[in-house]
């Protein structure tokens, strides 16, 4: 068989469809920890630890207060942070300055954060109750 051949090209094509895809062996940043630090009724906290094989470039925090409403209203915070393979973040919400949060309050997040080529990982969605620690 000559390697210009009909034959041998669709020999070729059958071994490349065959070969894994380097898109699929990309592997997304891993979270190593995330969760948060309550100063009530200041300030919430929300940290992550993340890592990658690529330096991580972006890092979107979602939260929401459960509450009832005519609908689910997601807010996004996306703090300032040195890109890096291995990256602490953390964000602090201001309550007072946001017209602030009532006790007993439950308060949904998830994290997102994305490498340098586009490989995301997420984080699941976590709950906390915004609590006064003195009652």
């Amino acid at each position: 068989m000559r390697l210009g051949s009909p034959v041998m090209g669709v020999v070729l094509l059958g071994l490349a469809a065959l070969a894994p895809s380097t898109a699929l062996a990309q592997s997304a940043p891993q979270v190593l920890d995330h969760g948060t630090t309550v100063d009530f009724p200041e300030t919430i906290t929300f940290h992550l630890a993340a890592t990658g094989p690529r330096p991580i470039v972006r890092a979107e925090l979602r939260y929401r207060v459960d509450q009832l409403a005519c609908g689910t209203v997601v807010s996004t915070a996306k703090p300032g942070f040195e890109p890096g393979s291995s990256v602490d973040i953390a964000w602090e919400w201001r309550l007072r300055e946001r017209g602030g949060l009532a006790g007993g309050a439950s308060v949904r997040y998830q994290w997102v954060v994305e490498d340098e080529r586009g490989q995301v990982a997420r984080t699941p969605e976590a709950t906390f109750t915004f609590e006064d620690p003195w009652l």
